[in-house]
């Protein structure tokens, strides 16, 4: 596919601070699933995917144009948006997911010098970041990976590449940002990076000769609730699912499901600066913006049936954790670990228990309230360590509480430009359990979830300083009208 430089006449030019704010209210799937890079199979760890309701192991452009709905507030929008989950590491080397409130993209219509911003090609494919760093490279890739630590109660603290500091009160927002200049040709490659590329000034600046065609940007943000983790206090830590105890390997998917008709359309005359979807006539007038409760109602299948979410021996797909600071390698496994009842091929890699001091063993119960899914207490128990299926999860009969609205932590002062922020699944598919516990496993662990396993905040209303974020708002912060909000501002400084 060629791209056509004539089309490029037919774009308006819209302001380099115009951008809207895609909050997605839920995942539409969480699981080992990664049709870029593992398609037909089961990925190597687990991701928590948002958008249309078509994702799967084989998932195209075109089967994810057929959804019938997805999880983002866009009707026109049936892309897929996914990164890697994040996990609670006990210090007997044990697991609980960590729960997060959906997650918001930010589309950001910036132009280098004599550039013209264009939507998405149908059927463009994306990755951004690398799974398997572990430290940071300073490369633009590098770059586009950020962390933000969120205490309200104190000023800004400035973004980190690795995790840095996790006592984060208020929450640890992920953060990655996609190449926005493209080759005008080719949809994927082998890498599923090549045929994009940064912008010189990676979240921002003019593309290179290689690939002349900016498109528009995106930026996503999630929003991991580790208090309740950190409240225990016992030496654990935080890893992502790809077994990266640093944050350095933090990346992020994109599967293009748009009507291209709708997003060209956007892209040229959705120029307001305050990030407010409804502030697009395009969405907004022609009635394309979805209620949180149809989205909350779309759900993918699931044909993997792996447990991903609460307490677990060993992290989904038997991934071992791996601190670096040298790259990790593709195949290592967790000793001890199985799927379906057989180790992983590969290099097993030991999990050694840390030296920091914990409970012999313990309880992890995890409970719905009406603001978020939370760590309720960890209980010393003195029974011996259970089968392998680790966690009960209940389903609640009622429905799942009313929804919170999350605003976010504006930054204090702009960042460097280096600081960059970013049909059905076949029969096929791998139907995986990851079993196996260490001798050194709680003794039992009782999880107690919402339907889904998750509790996934609410994106609508705005509120005084931030608009249209997930999860819990903090208690200083005073709600505003849905209708009107064009004089909200959303990170100011870091979109200026």
């Amino acid at each position: 596919m060629l791209f056509s430089f004539a089309a490029a006449s037919l774009f308006l030019l819209p302001s380099v601070h115009a951008f809207w704010r895609m909050p997605c209210t839920k995942p539409v799937l969480d699981g080992r699933y990664d049709p870029i890079v593992s398609p037909g199979v089961a990925s190597s760890h687990a991701h928590t995917i948002m958008g249309g309701k078509n994702i799967g192991v084989s998932s195209t452009f075109s089967t994810m144009r057929a959804s019938s709905c997805t999880t983002c507030k866009v009707k026109d929008d049936l892309s897929a948006y996914w990164t890697q989950q994040l996990y609670y590491q006990f210090p007997n080397k044990t697991y609980a997911s960590v729960d997060h409130g959906g997650m918001l993209v930010y589309y950001l219509q910036r132009n280098g010098a004599g550039e013209t911003v264009q939507a998405f090609p149908d059927g463009l494919r994306m990755v951004a970041g690398n799974p398997y760093l572990r430290n940071y490279t300073a490369t633009p890739e590098a770059n586009a990976i950020t962390f933000n630590c969120l205490d309200y109660s104190q000023p800004a603290q400035a973004e980190t590449h690795g995790f840095g500091n996790t006592k984060c009160p208020d929450g640890l927002r992920i953060q990655v940002f996609f190449p926005g200049c493209w080759n005008g040709k080719d949809l994927d490659s082998a890498d599923h990076k090549s045929h994009m590329a940064y912008p010189s000034n990676v979240d921002s600046g003019s593309c290179p000769s290689t690939h002349p065609v900016h498109l528009v940007s995106i930026f996503y943000e999630l929003y991991y609730s580790v208090d309740p983790f950190n409240k225990l206090n016992d030496g654990g830590r935080f890893v992502l699912a790809n077994g990266d105890p640093t944050g350095y390997g933090s990346h992020g998917d994109f599967l293009n499901g748009w009507d291209s008709s709708v997003l060209s359309r956007a892209v040229q005359t959705c120029t307001n600066d305050s990030g407010v979807l409804e502030d697009c006539p395009v969405f907004e007038n022609e009635g394309r913006i979805t209620p949180d409760a149809q989205n909350n109602a779309c759900t993918a299948p699931d044909p993997n049936a792996e447990r991903i979410d609460g307490a677990m021996p060993f992290l989904p797909g038997c991934v071992a954790v791996t601190d670096g600071p040298a790259p990790a390698q593709a195949g290592q496994y967790a000793a001890g670990c199985k799927i379906n009842g057989v180790a992983p091929g590969g290099a097993a890699v030991a999990q050694a228990p840390s030296s920091a001091a914990a409970p012999a063993s313990s309880t992890v119960r995890v409970v719905a309230s009406s603001s978020a899914v939370r760590v309720a207490s960890v209980d010393p128990v003195t029974s011996a360590a259970p089968a392998a299926s680790s966690a009960h999860v209940d389903q609640p009969s009622s429905a799942a509480p009313a929804s919170p609205t999350h605003p976010a932590q504006a930054s204090s002062a702009a960042p460097p430009a280096s600081s960059a922020h970013p049909a059905p699944p076949p029969s096929s598919a791998v139907h995986a359990t990851t079993t196996g516990h260490p001798a050194s496993a709680p003794a039992s662990s009782h999880v107690s979830a919402p339907q889904g396993g998750h509790h996934y905040g609410h994106h609508g209303e705005g509120n005084g300083e931030d608009d249209e974020y997930c999860g819990a708002r903090p208690k200083h912060h005073k709600r505003r009208s849905h209708a009107r909000r064009a004089a909200a501002r959303v990170h100011s400084d870091d979109f200026a």
